[in-house]
This record gives structure tokens, sequence and C-alpha cells, in this order.
């Protein structure tokens, strides 16, 4: 990542289709008193977790243009299905820092992790084996199994995060991997930090869950580096239904005060002198 001006930070951009990304602002806003942020919930494309590696960069590239052009100076990619990609091209074409959740992740996973991990994401996460090839660039001793658990994303999306559903369906989706001597689990998806507490009951305490969410915060506080505001402020822009997401984002936010706006039609092409292509992360 380049170096960028202390004083360019704020506001923060914040990517996902949904409200996955909330819980990273959540956990962001438990370390700060304050700061200005500003959300794109790209539910109109949701869920991303089964698109394709195409479909997913047109997406992270769209939504990371949109945000600076509502003045972001700085993006948190938070969701990891649209982490698989290096930042390096975006962040010299947008000139500002881009964060993602997987580098963090990774990084604490290799650092924690004795022998077996386990990757709990999407399809498109899993599929890309991102997690698992970047972990074992780190910790070539340990073993990394991936578990697709897009259902997982439905049921939170749904709002039914914290209920005996969500129990029942986090239980079945982990049934085939309590016994097999995982000692870590890392939620790699944004989404399943609502589900952080389950999961760690299902593993009944034997295995350290680590949050994406938390980690992408943590890594967002270092990169703001002291740098803070004497107001909070927040939008939040929405390509699929406002009224549905703002129900689900006063849950998340405890009823926060934001502006919500509908940005179906204001997501479009990207420049054609900012084209960029594909490339998938390099090593953390």
């Amino acid at each position: 990542m380049e170096a960028f001006e202390k004083n360019s930070i704020y506001p923060v951009g914040f990517i996902d289709s949904g409200i996955g990304g909330l819980s990273v602002l959540r956990e962001l806003k438990g370390l700060l008193s304050s700061g200005c942020y500003l959300y794109l919930a790209d539910s109109a494309r949701a869920p991303y977790g089964t698109r394709s590696q195409n479909d997913l960069f047109q997406a992270l590239i769209e939504g990371a243009f949109f945000l600076k052009g509502r003045g972001a100076r700085s993006i948190v990619v938070a969701c990891n299905s649209l982490s698989i990609f290096s930042f390096d091209s975006l962040e010299k074409s947008l000139r500002i820092p881009v964060i993602g959740a997987v580098v963090p992740s990774v990084k604490r996973a290799a650092a924690k992790a004795k022998s077996k991990v386990l990757v709990m994401g999407t399809e498109a996460t899993i599929n890309s084996a991102i997690y698992q090839r970047k972990i074992l660039e780190l910790r070539p001793d340990l073993e990394v199994i991936g578990a697709p658990c897009g259902k997982l994303v439905d049921l939170v999306e749904s709002g039914r995060w914290d209920g005996k559903d969500a129990v029942s369906e986090v239980a079945k989706t982990l049934q085939r991997y309590i016994c097999d001597d995982i000692d870590t689990v890392v939620l790699g998806c944004t989404h399943f930090s609502f589900l952080s507490e389950m999961v760690y009951e299902i593993f009944e305490g034997t295995a350290s869950v680590l949050d994406s969410s938390k980690e992408v915060a943590k890594a967002l506080l270092d990169m703001l580096n002291g740098s803070v505001m004497k107001k909070s402020s927040g939008s939040i822009f929405v390509t699929g239904d406002k009224n549905v997401f703002l129900k689900k984002a006063r849950r998340v936010l405890s009823n926060e005060n934001f502006a919500i706006s509908d940005s179906k039609h204001l997501l479009g092409e990207v420049p054609l002198e900012n084209r960029i292509q594909p490339v998938l992360l390099a090593a953390p």
C-alpha cells in the first residue's frame, strides 16, 4: 500500500453486497468515538458469493469509483469475496488507500493456529482458494480446510441471525467438521460475524474463532493512525430495496441516525481510462 496523507483518510467508504460489511463498521465504531463513513450496500447484486470472478471484479471497481465520487478518501472492501483481488492497480487509479478483508484475517490465522484451520466462506471465496493458499504461504505446517457456507449468508441477510433457525442451520452446515480436530475457525465472510458465538458454541470451545470483521476493523484503525473527527456522520447507499435494508441496518447499528439513499441508478460504467484488469491477491 502506498503512503497517503493522514488527513486524507476520512470519509471512509465501505463496500459490501448487504449487511455483512456493517459488522466491520460496527466493530470500528466500537474502537473510535467518532468518524465519517459512507456505506455502499450493493444488494441489487447480492449475494456476491455465487458470482463469477469477472462479475465480482466489476462490482468492486464500480463500487470503489462510486464511493470515491461521493467523497470517500479511503475504502474498506468489507467483503471477503471481493477481497480475493489485488488492490494495487485500484489504489493507483483511485489515489486513495484500499483495505480488504482477506489479508488481515490471513495474518491473524497464521499467528494463532496450531495445526488445523477451518475457513468458512462463500463459494466464491472458498473456490478461489485464496485463504488456503495465503495461510499456507505463511505457515506451511498447517492444514487448511475450506468450507463453503453460502446458505449462512442468506440466513443473515434475511435478518434471522439470532433465532433458533440460525442455531440449527449453523450446526447443520458445520456438522461434518466438528470431529475433525479443528483448532482455529476463520469466519471468512463478514456476514458470519453475526454468527460467531454460535460457531464457538458448536465447536464447544475447542477451537478459536477468528472474525474477519474484527480483523479488518483493527487494520483500518492502524491505517487511521490517530486521525479523529469532532463529530460522527454516516451515509448509506443502497442499490436494492432501501426500506428493507434500512430495517436491518438499524438493528446492526443500534438505531443510529444516518442518511440513506436509493442508488439503483448511480452505479455505472467505469470511465475507459480507469479500466483495470483483475489480478488475484498476491502474498500478504
